[in-house]
């Protein structure tokens, strides 16, 4: 179950262009995501919640997972051209983003 993630404005005067949404393999365990005046990152880190157990009726301790084999993949949408870039880095694990600066 690929999980989708639009960045929409609160604001309808602010005007960025909102790319194609971010396409994560896992529904990832996440509070919060990076946001600076330019960019909105997206952590899909190595500890996802498996749907599937969720829609079963499982709780969502019982349905997480962490693969530590699972790279984590940063999503990085570009605000001013919508463009996203994806990159990988060794796994960890991401719940909050603090003082994210362009």
């Amino acid at each position: 179950y690929a999980q989708l993630y639009h960045v929409i404005p609160e604001d309808p005067e602010v005007r960025v262009a909102v790319g194609p949404p971010m396409r994560l393999e896992n529904a990832v365990y996440m509070h919060s995501f990076g946001l600076s005046d330019r960019h909105a990152i997206v952590c899909e880190h190595a500890w996802h919640i498996d749907t599937k157990q969720l829609l079963e009726g499982k709780m969502v301790e019982a349905a997480s997972v962490i693969d530590p084999m699972e790279p984590t993949r940063l999503h990085v949408l570009d605000l001013l051209t919508g463009q996203v870039t994806v990159h990988k880095a060794a796994p960890f694990v991401c719940i909050h983003f603090t003082n994210l600066y362009h």
